[in-house]
């Protein structure tokens, strides 16, 4: 894949700078956009860019992928490593007092 398939795309706490970035996307759409937040949050205009990237997305993508959780839902995890060690934890818990529970009902005899 060329860079002719992909935007790369770097956002700063500029407001005009922000526009001309999704002007830019918008009329030379690409297979894929990677647009990085390097937004200074100690600049007033932040929280503006941060509401045009939202609004860019949504126009972009106004119906949800069937992968995305619905609105108000999060994931409990952040990475698949926490979420694979609870799992394991939480099978091997089931299986300790399942064992346990035969052991009190006289199964394992």
């Amino acid at each position: 894949m060329g860079k002719e398939e992909i935007h790369f795309k770097l956002l700063h706490s500029d407001v005009a700078e922000a526009d001309r970035i999704f002007d830019d996307v918008r009329q030379r759409p690409r297979k894929f956009i990677c647009m990085n937040d390097d937004l200074d949050y100690t600049q007033s205009t932040a929280k503006q860019v941060q509401n045009k990237l939202a609004k860019f997305y949504q126009s972009m993508f106004p119906r949800p992928s069937q992968f995305e959780l619905p609105k108000g839902k999060s994931n409990r995890f952040l990475h698949m490593d926490d979420l694979i060690q609870t799992e394991s934890t939480l099978i091997l818990i089931v299986f300790i007092f399942s064992s346990y529970l035969s052991v009190c009902r006289g199964d394992m005899l």
